[in-house]
């Protein structure tokens, strides 16, 4: 169940960064820092929001 989980992770992961990738082969090689800072803002903020309810499952699991 967990490497699923994590595969479904790495998935989405990449497939944000390829995205973000290919909007920055369009805009050009000069916004080399903001794609950079972007992608990773953005990505954090997924993580965030798929892995919150996750461990909330798992903090609730152990309390009971």
């Amino acid at each position: 169940m967990k490497k699923i989980f994590f595969l479904i992770l790495t998935i989405i992961f990449l497939s944000v960064w390829a995205h973000s990738l290919k909007i920055f082969v369009e805009m050009g090689l000069s916004n080399l820092f903001a794609f950079i800072l972007g992608g990773f803002f953005a990505q954090a903020g997924l993580s965030i929001v798929i892995l919150t309810p996750y461990y909330l499952w798992k903090l609730k699991n152990k309390i009971i």
